[in-house]
């Protein structure tokens, strides 16, 4: 209560800034301009917001938590499957995922890339942050719609590239 007993209205939620996530976000930009970009793993959204504030208006994000409706940043952030991805075919320019096909079966990859591949624009990349091993690469190019193009530089030193072909 506020006031005089006036209910005071709650700011809504400002995503913490983190110097990494606003690196990350100035990469993509420069790397690869997307119109769209979809944040696979995006817990609540930090980086959506990062990528709303250099107005790309396509940035969406998904989490498998179950929470991300609770504690999420943006109306962007949705909670949902990296194996059933709740977006049109050939949606976005970029697909980004942070970790996230580590936490997967190893099973589960290639129907995970091949659900990536399916909302990716022809022409548009699919980024991992990944453990650089070979059981990972031989998942990374085992997808059909995907080639491996190659490894970032900079803050996307970590990340492998594909192209939706």
């Amino acid at each position: 209560m506020g006031l005089r007993g006036r209910r005071t209205q709650r700011a809504p939620r400002e995503a913490p800034v983190d110097r990494a996530v606003e690196e990350l976000a100035d990469a993509l930009v420069a790397a690869y301009a997307p119109g769209t970009l979809l944040d696979i793993g995006c817990a609540a959204g930090e980086l959506v917001c990062a990528l709303e504030r250099r107005e790309v208006g396509g940035a969406a994000g998904l989490d498998v938590s179950g929470r991300s409706n609770e504690r999420r940043l943006s109306p962007a952030v949705k909670d949902g499957s990296a194996l059933d991805l709740p977006y049109r075919d050939r949606n976005f320019d970029v697909v980004l995922g942070r970790d996230v096909l580590v936490h997967l079966d190893p099973a589960d990859v290639p129907r995970a890339l091949a659900e990536q591949a399916r909302v990716t624009r022809i022409g548009g990349r699919v980024l991992h942050r990944v453990p650089v091993e070979d059981a990972w690469l031989h998942h990374l190019d085992a997808v059909e719609g995907l080639e491996l193009t190659g490894m970032g530089a900079g803050p996307l030193a970590l990340y492998v590239e594909l192209t939706r072909r």
